[in-house]
């Protein structure tokens, strides 16, 4: 099994390594509790609204977690590879509210995941990199809510490794060439900026698009019309969440919470370290 920037965070988090692979992450459930993807073994941890954390799964030895987002039931899905034959796969896993774990899709297809998130709508979305020889083309898949139907949303991004949907239904897509990429709801692309050395993507309900920077110790706010400030500086940003209300949850040495107009609190301990 492939390590990916999942099994990293662990390290990561602890400031030991300074460069990741693959996305993991921060996301919110509809109820207002935070969910952290860590690592080694891959380990979803929850936070209520107060900040109390728990173990809500573990993956068992030998698997490897990448990406997480919810849906608006409380589901959580997370995606890892699997090879049942000689070809390595990606299958996405669905957790419960209450924890119970199904496998969601056996198969989305041949190639490794890198990274995973849903739209408004409940589809999923997963980056997938090709380890076929020769390479095939890397490709990002959108798998339908309810129905599952999996289709090619865009083979046009090399290496896609972070997601972020805003609230017009365009996606944001960050590749390790140092690119974030607009895509419309129809996988074309709108624009794209130079960004390197990025960790994490959230948009907020008004379209803003931050921008993890741990090694410039930034966060990055990028507005729809692509003009980017500074929101927090002196701070190094794993992976970053918005809740309903626009508060920005940042992994740093624990979890701070930023309000809408950068003020800066601790919401918890790292549960990793």
């Amino acid at each position: 099994m492939s390590i990916g920037r999942c099994a990293l965070i662990l390290l990561l988090a602890a400031g030991i390594l300074s460069k990741a692979i693959a996305a993991a992450g921060l996301v919110f459930d509809p109820a207002g509790n935070l969910y952290l993807l860590g690592a080694n073994p891959s380990t979803i941890f929850k936070f209520t609204p107060d900040g109390a954390a728990t173990k809500f799964a573990v993956a068992p030895a030998g698997e490897d977690w990448v990406g997480i987002t919810v849906d608006g039931q409380g589901n959580v899905f997370v995606a890892t590879d699997a090879q049942p034959k000689r070809d390595v796969i990606t299958r996405i896993l669905k957790f419960a509210p209450s924890g119970k774990r199904t496998v969601y899709v056996a198969n989305v297809a041949a190639g490794q995941p890198k990274t995973l998130t849903s739209d408004r709508n409940g589809n999923l979305f997963v980056g997938l990199i090709s380890v076929a020889k020769p390479r095939g083309s890397d490709a990002i898949y959108k798998v339908a809510s309810g129905t599952k139907r999996t289709t090619v949303f865009t083979t046009q991004i090399t290496d896609p490794t972070l997601l972020a949907f805003d609230n017009a239904g365009n996606l944001y897509v960050y590749d390790e060439s140092g690119k974030i990429s607009k895509l419309a709801p129809n996988g074309s692309e709108i624009s794209s900026m130079t960004s390197r050395e990025t960790y994490d993507l959230a948009c907020d309900q008004t379209g803003n698009l931050f921008v993890a920077l741990p090694h410039s110790s930034e966060i990055e706010k990028v507005a729809p019309d692509g003009s980017k400030v500074p929101f927090a500086t002196g701070v190094d940003p794993w992976f970053l969440a918005i809740d309903k209300t626009g508060n920005i949850f940042v992994l740093n040495n624990g979890i701070e919470k930023f309000s809408p107009d950068g003020q800066q609190t601790t919401f918890a301990p790292n549960p990793i370290q």
